[in-house]
C-alpha cells in the first residue's frame, strides 16, 4: 500500500552521465594497456610453475604465486567495476582455514586428509 506520505525507493537513473561515461572510457584505455602485461605474467608464472614442477618440486612456488595471483586479478576487477558502475559488490575476501598450519591449508582448498592418494580403502572412519 503506497500512501501520498510513503517515500518511495529512488530509482537509479539508466542514461550514463558523461563523467561515468569518461571514467568507462579511461578504465578501458587502462586495461587495454595493462591487460597483456597482467595476463603475461600469470600465464608465466603458470606455465613456468607447471615446467618446474618435475625439479624437486620448485614449480609449487610458482603455481601457489599463480593462484595469488588470480586471487589478485579478481579482486581488482570486483573493486573497479563496483567504482565504475556503483553496484555495491562485496569485496572479496580469501576464506578463513578451520585448522592451523599445513592441515588447514589442506583442507581449504579441497584436499581431505581422509581420502588416500592412490584411491584405496581410508584408515579414517
Amino acid at each position: 500500500m503506497t500512501t501520498a506520505t510513503s517515500v518511495l525507493p529512488r530509482r537509479r537513473s539508466t542514461t550514463a552521465s558523461p563523467l561515468r561515461l569518461a571514467g568507462a572510457i579511461a578504465q578501458l584505455a587502462a586495461l587495454g594497456l595493462v591487460g597483456p602485461l597482467v595476463l603475461t605474467v600469470v600465464l608465466t608464472l603458470f606455465s613456468v610453475g607447471l615446467g618446474l614442477l618435475p625439479v624437486l618440486g620448485i614449480g609449487v612456488v610458482f603455481l601457489i604465486a599463480f593462484i595469488y595471483s588470480l586471487f589478485a586479478v579478481g579482486w581488482l576487477e570486483t573493486a573497479r567495476v563496483d567504482g565504475l558502475y556503483d553496484l555495491g559488490l562485496p569485496a572479496l575476501r580469501p576464506r578463513p582455514r578451520p585448522d592451523p598450519g599445513p592441515a588447514g591449508c589442506c583442507t581449504s582448498s579441497g584436499i581431505r586428509r581422509s581420502t588416500p592418494p592412490c584411491g584405496g580403502r581410508s584408515r579414517t572412519p
